[in-house]
């Protein structure tokens, strides 16, 4: 059955009527209904039989009114939350197959724990620091003839690792590409602002739908897989974070003390006593001033009178902002700094 805007315009329909609801993610108003790839298609619906059987419904009208065939023979019922019986007698009454998780799909691992051999067979990028090292460790067993004990190591590893023009052996350093991949989804949360996946990122783990980088307020609470992604940012000297500077624009997206907008990383860090006296901690720039022709003018709030010696920081604080604020920028972007 092929899919197209006529079925996004239908299903969207019989939503609006209260037919099919899909599923809430997190606790916002984002609901998923379906995703679709080419012909290939996952439909989310409320764990009830009333909801199943008017997806199936939905379905058959559909087949009828654009000519698509249904292939229930190929269709599956996967239960979250349900009893295994229940999901089999639901699967019964619409006549297509049940299945549980783990399993694949599009070539893809769903619901595999993460010490799973199954789930890494198809996701590299996504490997564990530790898993990446033992793989390094493998490598050079290899390349020095190691078979068991120690073997001498003639070339450094980052030598190994260096491109063949860069005079190396041109061998892959696991954990820095995997790095290198992971840091894709972070720059690509910057940039794809109205994507379903970014909307479901932010429902999901409270992330801030203004901020151009990925920030969770709570990273307890996020999956090992987003939190692999998303913790290196709140550490100051980490490699990817030390080189994305974010641009200022009309300043709704930059976090003011957290984020690399300035010649420093985190303003916050190099000035804590201006800091720990600033009425406001969590703002975006917008909220410490305001842009006219092209100039920032500042209205940084205060607790209290500065003492004497804190007024050559406060000075050195505003030089600084008011250097990184000649931006003539209209949008607000988070760009890689390359070092010559």
């Amino acid at each position: 059955m092929g899919f197209g805007k006529k079925w996004r315009s239908w299903v969207k329909k019989d939503f609006d009527v209260g037919l099919f609801r899909g599923v809430p993610v997190g606790f916002s108003s984002l609901r998923i209904l379906h995703l679709q790839f080419a012909d290939d298609m996952i439909v989310f619906s409320e764990a009830n039989i009333e909801m199943v059987r008017n997806l199936k419904r939905i379905l058959r009208v559909f087949e009828v009114a654009s000519g698509p065939a249904l292939n229930l023979d190929k269709s599956k019922l996967f239960g979250i939350g349900v009893e295994e019986n229940q999901c089999a007698d639901w699967a019964a009454s619409i006549k297509c197959e049940v299945d549980s998780f783990p399993s694949i799909y599009l070539g893809l691992p769903l619901g595999y724990r993460r010490s799973s051999t199954e789930l890494w067979k198809s996701i590299l990028e996504k490997l564990p620091s530790t898993v990446a090292s033992k793989l390094n460790k493998m490598i050079a067993k290899f390349l020095w003839g190691s078979k068991s004990g120690k073997a001498i190591h003639w070339v450094k590893w980052d030598h190994v690792c260096k491109p063949k023009e860069f005079d190396g052996l041109g061998f892959t350093d696991l954990k820095l590409k995997n790095r290198s991949l992971i840091n894709k989804w972070i720059w690509r949360f910057g940039v794809e602002s109205s994507s379903l996946w970014r909307r479901v990122i932010e429902a999901k783990y409270g992330f801030d739908h203004a901020s151009l980088i990925p920030k969770p307020r709570n990273p307890n609470k996020v999956s090992w897989v987003r939190r692999s992604i998303s913790c290196p940012i709140g550490v100051v000297d980490d490699a990817f974070t030390h080189n994305v500077r974010c641009v200022l624009g009309d300043g709704s997206s930059i976090e003011f003390w957290d984020d690399f907008w300035t010649d420093v990383p985190s303003v916050k860090v190099v000035f804590p006593r201006i800091y720990v006296v600033a009425v406001k901690k969590t703002e975006k720039i917008n909220a410490f001033g305001s842009k006219a022709n092209g100039v920032w003018s500042w209205y940084i709030e205060l607790r209290r009178v500065l003492f004497e010696w804190e007024v050559c920081i406060w000075n050195e604080f505003m030089l600084m902002i008011n250097a990184a604020s000649c931006s003539s920028a209209l949008f607000e972007i988070a760009c890689c700094r390359v070092d010559t």
